[in-house]
């Protein structure tokens, strides 16, 4: 969903008619190496200024580690660690310039746990946690704010893209937690 165009600019015309802020929905498929850097180019060049960056994308899959493509781990690690990486460091650049700014990396309670099925994914979540605490100390006295959240298993469609749909480590659907609680929380 974050990747279609169509679907970005419908909750970008539901944000602006419901808010009046003007939103600008720009589609990159952050599995794709050089897309974070023109992901920034691109903002960069509208000469919008972010004052809170919200990296929330994030991908798994269930299964063993020696039985699964090495393509789709590296897939995961580009998506879930390279991009953080470069979007966290290009903001924060500008961030620490101007003595503001916020930044909310997108962790998980799976950081804080072993993974069998779904390795490659919590490890890439415990390096986001590790990460995000590192830098939050390096700029605590420069007036940024660094976060991670760390959600439980929540309604998306996480575990419909992980392969996940017959594992027996998701809750039962009550039991998931609401995205948009999980956002106010961010």
């Amino acid at each position: 969903m974050a990747r279609s165009q169509e679907e970005l600019d419908k909750t970008a015309t539901v944000l602006n008619s419901s808010y009046g802020t003007p939103v600008t929905a720009i589609t990159k498929d952050l599995f794709l190496p050089e897309s974070a850097n023109e992901l920034y180019e691109e903002i960069k060049n509208k000469n919008i200024r972010i004052d809170i960056l919200f990296n929330n994308a994030g991908q798994g899959h269930y299964g063993l580690f020696a039985d699964s493509e090495l393509e789709k781990d590296l897939d995961i690690i580009q998506l879930n660690i390279f991009s953080l990486v470069v979007l966290t460091k290009l903001y924060l650049k500008e961030m620490v310039s101007r003595g503001d700014g916020k930044i909310l990396n997108l962790s998980s309670v799976a950081s804080k746990s072993r993974g069998p099925w779904n390795s490659v994914y919590q490890a890439t979540k415990a390096f986001v946690q590790s990460f995000t605490e590192a830098i939050r100390y390096e700029v605590k006295d420069k007036g940024i704010t660094i976060t991670a959240l760390l959600p439980g298993a929540t309604d998306t469609y996480f575990f419909n893209k992980a392969d996940m749909e017959s594992s027996k480590g998701i809750p039962d659907k009550s039991k998931l937690s609401d995205p948009a609680d999980v956002a106010k929380d961010g």
